[in-house]
């Protein structure tokens, strides 16, 4: 009888391929959402640093020209916390369809390993099938040829 073969192997290999590929893409995913977090964390740390430097100047008296200067900084430092998180909303589905992309192929690859299993079983039944119709033909050839033939 002939060596088992997977039928679907080639499937098999591409879809480890894809597999590999996906977790791959979700590690680069993550980096990403990681380093955009910890940007976000500077500038909130940027923010609250300047508001206190902000109120102390206030607490001391400030020139108005430099209240301006606090003001117009703070404006920007909250429309890059707002674009920041905005990206990091972005990161976020990517990542989320990276490991829907993910689940997707190991639910995949679960069906080739019971499609898997389902041939080998099958393979095994032809085994012993095969077993049976050789011990069957050696009884069936010594009961032919009698007891003094051996």
């Amino acid at each position: 009888m002939k060596k088992f073969a997977f039928s679907l192997q080639a499937l098999a290999d591409v879809k480890d391929s894809l597999e590999f590929q996906q977790k791959m893409l979700l590690r680069s995913c993550e980096e990403k959402l990681a380093l955009l977090q910890a940007q976000l964390a500077d500038l909130l740390a940027e923010l609250a640093r300047t508001r206190q430097e902000h109120q102390a100047d206030i607490m001391r008296g400030v020139s108005a020209t430099r209240l301006v200067h606090y003001t117009n900084y703070y404006e920007l430092l909250l429309a890059a916390r707002a674009a920041k998180e905005k990206e990091i909303s972005q990161a976020e589905k990517e990542r989320q369809a990276c490991v829907c992309a993910l689940v997707k192929i190991r639910q995949e690859q679960k069906s080739l390993e019971k499609l898997y299993e389902i041939e080998w079983e099958e393979y095994q039944l032809l085994l012993k099938q095969e077993e049976y119709k050789l011990v069957d033909d050696l009884v069936s050839y010594k009961v032919a040829a009698g007891p003094n033939d051996d």
